[in-house]
């Protein structure tokens, strides 16, 4: 206990000098016909020695650990954490998919990429990508699961499904993060080699048309548009970009569906935009990017108490996020009919 202790207070040499004197003592006073105290005592120790660096040093208590068939969770997943410092793919690989066969609740975001690295060092990237879906299932708004599923679909030649996901790591990391940067500069790359082609590929460059119309309208002051005809074909041109691809995928990547939805928001066709992200929600829960677009289509359609929940749900699981901090501005905590926040 009192090694434990020193532990979590960062005293990583004391309480690894705890720990191994505890192993040296006999703990057949008290019953322990399993070795549970044994087991504990050297599961507490592998932690505190792959924290300090001494990952190799981990294994050996581990490798005996994790070889007992009723070996917890814990172990396999501190294997696989130490395995991962000493450069062994293989056996940080199956380590990780015993640990969280047992209890997924214990891998953090950073471990998916861990696993997955595991895997790609290995040339399996169909299990790497699996293991990315998971990940983002379980952590929908963390930085760089979206990038390294990118990566991934890139190594399998799926430019088109790479591109998609480094959009929505722009849109999850937003300004500013590591790899949103990174992620605009591989999606440069792929439109440039994309364009070179003499076949490319046709979804990826409408939506790619229809992301550089919809700036550029952005940018036009329709008042100061002589021709309105003119203008209301280039929208409807714009639109069919993104149309022409909906139509021939029966599940939309998020990506796109959150460029449908943006747009129906911006036709004020709200009950159409309702239906696209409560379908949204539904397939992407805890999808915070759709949660607060479809906040705002029930402010404007008068649905205050719906939009409050959504608020206060995207609050607790992203309170920094730009898009929460964006939609809500300062000092707002809900949403009304004109889209204007109401002061704390």
């Amino acid at each position: 206990l009192a090694g434990w202790v020193k532990g979590l207070e960062g005293n990583h040499k004391e309480a690894i000098d705890l720990l191994l004197e505890g192993l040296g003592e006999k703990t057949d006073i008290l019953p322990d016909p399993d070795s549970t105290t044994q087991s504990e005592i050297k599961t507490t120790l592998a932690g505190f020695l792959i924290e300090s660096g001494n990952a190799e040093e981990a294994v050996t208590y581990l490798k005996e650990l994790t070889q007992d068939e009723s070996a917890g969770a814990l172990a396999h997943y501190l294997a696989g954490l130490a395995y991962h410092q000493t450069g062994d793919a293989y056996q940080c690989a199956k380590s990780y998919k015993q640990a969280l066969q047992i209890d997924e609740n214990l891998a953090s975001p950073n471990d998916y990429l861990v696993y997955a690295w595991a895997e790609d060092k290995l040339n399996r990237p169909k299990r790497s990508d699996s293991i990315l879906d998971k990940g983002i299932e379980r952590f929908p708004m963390e930085p760089g699961l979206y990038f390294n599923r990118a990566a991934n679909h890139e190594v399998m030649g799926s430019s088109r499904e790479a591109f998609y996901d480094y959009q929505m790591e722009m849109l999850v990391g937003g300004e500013g993060s590591a790899f949103s940067e990174e992620a605009q500069k591989r999606i440069n790359k792929i439109l440039s080699i994309q364009a070179k082609l003499p076949s490319p590929d046709k979804d990826l460059m409408n939506v790619a048309f229809y992301i550089k119309a919809h700036e550029q309208l952005a940018n036009i002051d329709p008042a100061q548009f002589e021709d309105e005809a003119a203008l209301k074909k280039q929208y409807e041109r714009m639109d069919s970009y993104l149309d022409k691809v909906l139509e021939g995928v029966r599940e939309p990547h998020p990506f796109l569906i959150y460029l449908k939805a943006q747009r129906l928001m911006e036709k004020e066709s709200y009950d159409q935009a309702a239906n696209w992200l409560e379908k949204a929600t539904k397939d992407f829960p805890g999808q915070v990017l759709f949660e607060m677009k479809l906040a705002q289509v029930y402010a404007k359609q008068g649905k205050q108490e719906k939009s409050e929940k959504l608020i206060r749900e995207a609050q607790l699981a992203a309170p920094d996020h730009w898009i929460v901090r964006e939609t809500l501005g300062p000092n707002q905590t809900q949403l009304t009919e004109q889209g204007l926040g109401a002061d704390f």
